[in-house]
């Protein structure tokens, strides 16, 4: 086992990795087991292909890594220490402050552990920790560093895929916010030239917000024609000031515009009880704000 610390900068170019030397066994072999048993606790859920929109607690999501190097150039740089880059990885020799380091990495073979470093698990000779020995009871000078067997996601150096384990946390550490708004401001501008929306530049403002942000991820095609085939859906969007004529739908209330975009990501669908729902691996239910699961959108 090898442990790591990672320093992330405003520039990803100049971030900085540092390693641990002459670990020992009384450490590393009880963290290996926990690691292992946590990793095959997750690998007994099903595994799906990530989805920023819906989350399922019976699935575990997975992301190809050459996709996730292209959307994060924060893991591109990481892949890379670990496979051409490590001359650059420094020996660690003394603890900077506890927010000095942002990551904390272990590597198994060819595996890597990935976790959000908490800097309250570094404890430095100023913080006032007790020491008990020969029953004497005195401030420990020494540093301390509290290690578990959790991670954030991992990958294996010789396969194709990341398996995450805490949506979140793999959003944060991969900077997703950045990867999310590129991909709004292309579906943006597919949807202005698609010429589906007549007054597109009424609605521009309400749609460019990154509450839409995971929505956008799922828009890969625009099932129009399931839509205006079923006049009842049609009857139903016209009770929220959404009108097809001639082949456009106009949004005349843009605080809806977020129907429109469900239904045409070809994800969703409307149920029995007038709900929008995803249709696609499971049925759930979605708010309006995108961001949260078990509110109901009706129409």
């Amino acid at each position: 086992m090898e442990i790591y610390l990672y320093k992330k900068t405003t520039s990803s170019q100049n971030d900085q990795i540092y390693a641990f030397e002459n670990l020992h066994e009384d450490l590393t072999v009880p963290l290996s087991e926990e690691v292992l048993s946590k990793k095959g606790a997750l690998l007994q859920f099903e595994l799906r292909n990530y989805n920023p929109l819906v989350k399922d607690r019976n699935c575990v999501d997975t992301v190809l890594v050459n996709q996730l190097r292209q959307n994060s150039p924060f893991f591109s740089n990481l892949y890379d220490y670990f496979v051409d880059n490590s001359d650059y990885i420094t020996t660690i020799t003394d603890f900077g402050e506890n927010n000095s380091y942002s990551l904390l990495i272990y590597k198994m073979d060819e595996e890597i552990f990935i976790k959000q470093f908490d800097g309250n698990k570094l404890l430095s000779n100023n913080s006032l920790i007790g020491e008990f020995d020969q029953r004497r009871l005195t401030k420990t000078r020494k540093k301390l560093l509290i290690f578990d067997g959790n991670f954030d996601f991992y990958f294996n150096l010789n396969d194709d895929t990341v398996i995450v384990k805490n949506n979140s946390r793999f959003e944060k550490i991969c900077n997703y916010e950045a990867y999310f708004n590129n991909i709004r401001n292309d579906r943006i501008i597919e949807i202005r030239d698609s010429n589906l929306i007549s007054n597109f530049d009424e609605i521009y403002e309400e749609i460019d917000n990154k509450k839409y942000n995971r929505l956008f991820t799922q828009l890969n095609t625009f099932d129009v024609e399931t839509i205006t085939s079923n006049h009842e859906l049609i009857t139903r969007l016209e009770r929220k000031d959404i009108y097809f004529d001639n082949n456009q739908f106009e949004i005349r209330t843009s605080e809806n515009s977020h129907i429109l975009l469900f239904l045409i990501s070809g994800l969703v669908s409307i149920n029995n009880f007038d709900q929008v729902v995803v249709s696609k691996d499971h049925e759930l239910i979605i708010d309006r704000d995108v961001n949260a699961t078990n509110q109901i959108v009706r129409i």
